[in-house]
């Protein structure tokens, strides 16, 4: 797991800095310190980093709204928080 997460973000570095079509495998594995095949065994490719990625934070969006209707909010106040929430964690995708 370690070593998948280790991946995952310099991964995401490599994307902010380049883009995702401009992405090297061979520069993601090294700057992660694995070989080109360790990044495939984790992700087959280059899209399932993003899909892993939008999965996180559609995972942390889900459970801010459930913390949301706990407290039993008019329809006002959960739309709004759920407008905060999903603009909140795709800001910090970036």
């Amino acid at each position: 797991l370690d070593t998948r997460e280790r991946i995952f973000e310099v991964a995401l570095r490599e994307f902010r800095a380049v883009g995702v079509a401009a992405a090297q495998v061979d520069r993601i594995a090294r700057s992660a310190g694995v070989a080109r095949g360790t990044f495939y065994f984790h992700f087959p490719t280059k899209d399932d980093v993003l899909l892993e990625l939008a999965a996180r934070v559609s995972a942390r969006i889900a459970r801010r709204i459930a913390l949301v209707g706990e407290s039993a909010p008019t329809l006002r106040e959960l739309l709004g928080r759920v407008t905060d929430a999903i603009t909140d964690e795709h800001g910090r995708v970036g």
